[in-house]
């Protein structure tokens, strides 16, 4: 029997974190090919099968890297919640909205406070692969906490002004896109760093 692989590929990673979402995007949009012409019956249909397979993710990416992946496991749990929520109000996307702002603002709440105690956490998260200061890793957290505070009050802002349709790319790949942003930002100088080591 073979041994389990530490780490995934990044890019077979982010297929496992994304595809749930990406699924959930698909059925909401081409709901109305098949007679899902009521936004609620879209949005209950489409949490119906991102909830299952929100779940085999965490559950494979934490067999496969014999570790508990804290930030997968935060966000499917919130997810889990607040979509079971929206599947028991027949589609209401009420709940996935306050869902990521809950996400969003419990993140940038553990990262803020872990930087203003000076608690290097994001050195537990990414040690493994990344060799940085602990100067660094605060600096990082302290980025990605601004960044997580901004996707909070954004999404708050895109839930007002947006249809639930379009919340619903707005919202997931559209902030998505930031936060993985955000996160390069403030990861870029520890990257590049631990390059130049491995080149010299």
């Amino acid at each position: 029997m073979s041994e389990k692989t530490k780490n995934l590929p990044q890019s077979q990673k982010s297929v496992l974190e994304l595809g749930p979402v990406g699924i959930f995007l698909v059925i909401l949009y081409a709901g109305r090919l098949f007679g899902l012409d009521e936004s609620a019956d879209r949005f209950f249909w489409a949490t119906c099968a991102m909830l299952p397979l929100a779940m085999a993710s965490l559950a494979y990416i934490w067999w496969k890297e014999s570790e508990t992946p804290w930030l997968l496991l935060v966000s499917t749990l919130l997810l889990v919640g607040f979509g079971s929520l929206t599947i028991a109000t027949g589609g209401d996307a009420v709940w996935l909205k306050i869902k990521l702002t809950a996400v969003s603002l419990i993140y940038a709440s553990a990262l803020g406070i872990t930087w203003l105690v000076g608690f290097p956490i994001l050195k537990k998260l990414f040690g493994n692969n990344l060799v940085a200061s602990d100067k660094q890793w605060l600096r990082a957290a302290m980025l990605m906490a601004l960044g997580s505070l901004i996707s909070a009050a954004l999404n708050e802002a895109l839930w007002i002004a947006l249809s639930p349709d379009a919340w619903a790319f707005a919202g997931k790949v559209g902030l998505a896109v930031l936060n993985m942003a955000f996160t390069m930002y403030a990861l870029f100088p520890i990257i590049s760093d631990n390059a130049k080591n491995t080149n010299d």
